[in-house]
């Protein structure tokens, strides 16, 4: 079984001089596998956010 532990940590919107906003996201994220007998093992993760504290930034239209 393969689990995702992500904690997100004080997100912020700032609104920009076009109308968009600005949107700041930090996150740490762990990849864990459990083999079904209470044994839990971490893993590299290398999707779309990688392992470890990141910070996620994208433009909306809309305040999120």
């Amino acid at each position: 079984m393969t689990l995702y532990d992500l904690k997100v940590t004080q997100p912020a919107a700032v609104r920009r001089a076009d109308g968009k906003w600005d949107v700041t996201v930090p996150v740490e994220a762990k990849k864990l596998y459990a083999d079904g007998k209470g044994g839990v093992t971490e893993t590299p993760l290398a999707e779309r956010i990688h392992s470890g504290r990141q910070v996620l930034r994208f433009v909306t239209d809309r305040k999120p």
